[in-house]
């Protein structure tokens, strides 16, 4: 947001927010998260695309059967390529758990049963 336009450069609409970090590949994806009560901003159910972002909050919802948490780090003008939206947040989402490999049991001997 440029200066002079009276309106507050520290903090702006989640939904565009989202985009313009290419969270979402359109807004209205990112509105309908916002809308769905899936979404936490600072720890809030948020239920309103207009909820205002702020550097420092953080965001988290789910995605792709994931939970994506992300930290703002920056506000945009404009949406940018990948390279430059990248550089709006940080990603703080929980690693997946990993899966630990079977070890196969040793074999048991079987004694015959003397039948």
């Amino acid at each position: 947001m440029g200066s002079g336009t009276g309106r507050d450069t520290q903090s702006q609409r989640l939904d565009k927010w989202l985009w313009f970090a290419r969270l979402f590949k359109t807004r209205a994806e990112a509105a309908e998260v916002c809308a769905s009560r899936h979404l936490r901003l600072d720890g809030r159910v948020v239920d309103k695309p207009h909820a205002a972002v702020r550097m420092g909050s953080v965001i988290s919802f789910p995605k792709a059967g994931k939970v994506v948490v992300v930290k703002v780090e920056g506000i945009a003008d404009h949406r940018g390529p990948f390279n430059a939206a990248r550089h709006l947040y940080v990603d703080l989402s929980p690693q997946p758990w990993r899966t630990v490999e079977a070890v196969p049991a040793p074999a048991l001997e079987v004694a015959a049963y003397p039948g």
